[in-house]
């Protein structure tokens, strides 16, 4: 048996010799040409070469599918000239392996390239075509490892000729462990590609529903979030072979369907690195698709936000504000980005002052009607000039885009000043509400900070431990320091000011007009909204999970004499009504046991909720929707069927809108300024804002509002002797009188309102502000230069506050 198993040893490296050495154990076969060193060359280091190169450049992932979307994707693949170079050097006897680890190697790599080698074969033809650029190389690697592979296999048969058939030990396990791993690999992603069909789906609400719930289980939201940028490039597997209708899936349907599984809108997260902007074969794949235009959009590579500070003045007596936020936004990528951010501003706040650094120097806005500045800035920017732009696409909100962020490292420094009322929480406090970024196409380091100081003659209280109070002289205090914009977005943070309850009364004179009229402003109380009947709509998605004690606390808080209804928007509506012998308490428990098991997941579709709500509410006279609800990013259906309910029944349903914290709303950005849509300010918990709303308590068991009145000659001389307020007064009465022309609904009155809004200077639902470049670009625009311009400023910081400075600079 000794002698017998040396002889088979001796067969065995006799034949190893011979293909090392280019000799044949079957002349019929083999050509007994060198293939040591083309194998090489073939098996190893061009497939090596194609995913350095796939790597770096993205090429594939860029133009048509990413064949390595993870890291274990790429380390598969990796194994196949590896495992080549292994059994290269194994036949030439450089190192020793077992032969069941040798079939091992081979057959995972026979099962991987073939894999891969099915999936490259749409691109087969064009490779060919391409190989005159060399680029059709890159598809061929496959086939080429899959041959090389078979090469390998053969040669180690030989070892192990028996009866005609090739008995390599391990190849099967092999095989086996290839089949697993990318079952394991491409499961995920497969049922995510499907899954997004699904949802995305015409045929049935139901099959919709279905593809939802599959990706809120096992769905990759980094996949997901892929496609929300590019529709190509989806996923690296044979479902794109089997399934050609996965490509179906528009970046702008995926990012509805990102929302509906996560709660959670694109731009609000980065950027994916495998979706950078880089340089294709065909074209520039970066490209930002939402410059220029109305919206945010998604997030941009390299463009950052580097400083913020917001300087203020608050005067307490006259119930007003004024803040400048300067923004200096800085672009590491190789080309010109346009910053887009989307600002949460003070209830009732209006822009009233926007300047732009070009060349170091400050420019001036123009404000003139909405649609003329829109046509102004999307002109200069397709002429890569220096433009910004400010509009307001829903009450407190306001969309500020400005181009171009030079290249490499440039900066681009903005300033917009805020003119904001002061809410009374009662006679002697009032409560200024911070503003905030809502959404943005730039990123913001963990680790950023927003400087704050604010001043004023009265006293001042700090929401938060991060803003310190500060009192250095009889009259004046301040509060200042730095707060990460995650607190200040997430948090209803709200400066307090302590006022004398007997100041009541102030005025400011109007000299931009030749009656130099008075503007007066009184503190008066008026009887609240007290609906009979609530119709309670709760938004149903994620953002909303964390405020669930809130929701049933505030529904507690609704009165026993008020009819109750309550809506959740879910995935299909739920309805909690009363019966014919319900009373209101027994709605509202039946409401808070429901609140307190449902699941609040992904972005539920509060339109039909609304729609239905309103369909009541017409029913039912006397009646308020309060819709509580969290950021609303992504439209999930058509608001047309809202819009249609308010035109109908004009005046006689009130939509109340509560956000449980600062957000996008492209609802409210779809209504508009309908006067019966009203936002609740949110200074507390939800609880104590919709009492301070619908029950609030004061001295005169009023509600506590301020009127804002024009007075001219005689009239006047009474008012002289009342404290006097800043000519921010003046623009919220030309902000208060705009509105009121904005909703008679007529050209007239329209027309009206963008004369006021260019006179005082404001960005309302009619007019905007944009600063260009030069005298010649306003004029080419069909706008008046600013010239000269008297622009609203905060107070210079007084001696002490200099003397503070350099005390902790020292």
């Amino acid at each position: 048996m000794d002698g017998q198993h040396d002889g088979t040893n001796e067969q065995i490296t006799s034949t190893t010799e011979q293909i090392i050495g280019n000799a044949s154990l079957d002349k019929k076969t083999d050509s007994r040409k060198p293939l040591g060193f083309v194998f090489l060359i073939l098996g190893v280091v061009y497939p090596a070469i194609v995913i350095i190169v796939e790597l770096s450049t993205r090429m594939c992932a860029m133009e048509f599918f990413d064949p390595m979307p993870s890291f274990l994707h790429t380390i598969v693949i990796a194994i196949v000239p590896m495992g080549n170079f292994l059994v290269w050097l194994a036949l030439k006897r450089e190192i020793n392996v077992q032969p069941k680890s040798l079939g091992m190697i081979v057959g995972f790599s026979i099962l991987i390239s073939l894999y891969y080698t099915v999936l490259f074969l749409p691109l087969i033809p064009l490779a060919l075509i391409g190989i005159i650029w060399l680029i059709g190389l890159l598809p061929l690697a496959p086939i080429v490892s899959f041959i090389c592979a078979i090469v390998a296999y053969r040669r180690l048969g030989n070892m192990y000729l028996k009866d005609g058939f090739f008995k390599v030990p391990g190849v099967t396990w092999g095989l086996l462990f290839g089949v697993i791993a990318m079952l394991v690999l491409d499961i995920q992603g497969t049922i995510t590609v499907l899954g997004m069909e699904m949802a995305g789906s015409n045929e049935s609400v139901a099959r919709r529903t279905f593809g939802i719930r599959v990706l809120r289980s096992v769905g990759d939201e980094e996949l997901m979030l892929r496609t929300c940028y590019k529709r190509r490039g989806l996923y690296g597997s044979l479902l794109r072979v089997v399934f050609p209708y996965q490509q179906s899936i528009s970046p702008l349907q995926a990012r509805r369907i990102f929302y509906r599984v996560t709660g959670i809108p694109f731009n609000a997260l980065p950027i994916p690195h495998r979706i950078v902007g880089r340089r294709g074969f065909f074209g520039f794949r970066g490209f930002d698709s939402g410059m220029g235009g109305d919206s945010v959009a998604g997030r941009v590579d390299g463009l950052s936000l580097k400083y913020s500070r917001i300087d203020g003045s608050v005067d307490e007596r006259a119930v007003l504000a004024y803040l400048e936020w300067t923004l200096i936004f800085e672009n590491h990528s190789g080309r010109q980005q346009e910053a887009r951010a989307q600002l949460g501003l003070p209830p009732g706040g209006i822009v009233t002052r926007l300047t732009l650094w070009i060349d170091n120097e400050e420019r001036e806005a123009v404000f003139a009607h909405r649609q003329e500045v829109k046509r102004a800035y999307k002109n200069i920017v397709r002429r890569k000039r220096d433009p910004v732009l400010v509009t307001m696409p829903s009450p407190n909100k306001a969309l500020v885009q400005c181009f171009p962020v030079p290249p490499n490292g440039g900066v681009m420094k903005v300033r917009i000043g805020i003119s904001a009322p002061l809410f009374l929480l009662e006679e002697s406090q009032a409560v200024l509400k911070l503003p905030c970024i809502v959404e943005r196409n730039f990123g913001i380091p963990k680790s950023f900070k927003h400087s704050i100081w604010l001043e004023s003659k009265g006293a001042l209280t700090s929401p938060t431990k991060f803003l310190a109070q500060e009192h250095p002289s009889e009259n004046l205090y301040a509060i200042r320091g730095k707060i990460k914009d995650s607190i200040l977005l997430l948090k209803n943070l709200c400066v307090g000011a302590h006022r004398s309850p007997n100041a009541k009364e102030v005025w400011s004179l109007d000299s931009s007009n030749e009656s130099k009229a008075m503007i007066v402003q009184k503190i008066v109380g008026n009887e609240p909204v007290r609906p009979k009947k609530a119709i309670v709509v709760i938004d149903g998605s994620a953002s909303m999970r964390v405020y669930r004690y809130q929701v049933v606390k505030m529904l507690s808080k609704i009165p026993d004499d008020v009819q109750l209804t309550v809506l959740v928007a879910s995935d299909e509506l739920v309805r909690i009504t009363a019966s014919a012998n319900d009373a209101t308490s027994t709605v509202r428990s039946k409401a808070i046991k429901f609140l307190n098991s449902f699941q609040f997941s992904g972005g539920r579709n509060n339109i039909s909720a609304l729609t239905s709500a309103l369909d009541l509410a017409i029913k039912q006279s006397g009646t308020a929707i309060i819709w509580v609800h969290g950021p609303q990013p992504v439209l999930l259906g058509s608001v047309e069927s809202i819009l249609q309910r308010f035109q109908r029944r004009p005046g006689g349903i009130g939509l109340y809108s509560v956000e449980v914290r600062p957000g996008p709303n492209r609802i409210a950005e779809k209504i508009g300024w309908k006067k019966e849509f009203h936002v609740v300010p949110r200074l507390g918990n939800l609880s104590s804002d919709l009492v301070r709303t619908f029950y609030p308590k004061s001295p005169f068991g009023k509600e506590i509002v301020l009127v804002r009145e024009k007075l001219v000659g005689s009239e006047k001389q009474v008012m002289v002797s009342l404290p006097k307020a800043s000519d921010h007064l003046i623009r919220l009465w030309a902000n208060d009188r705009i509105m009121k022309l904005y909703h008679s609904g007529t050209k007239e009155g329209r027309a009206e309102a963008v004369k006021l809004a260019q006179q005082y200077k404001l960005v309302t639902p009619v007019s905007g502000a944009v600063v260009l470049e030069t005298d010649a670009d306003y004029i080419r625009a069909g706008l008046k230069p600013p010239g000269d311009v008297h622009v609203p400023t905060i107070p210079e910081p007084e001696t002490w506050a200099l003397i503070v400075i350099a005390i902790i600079m020292f």
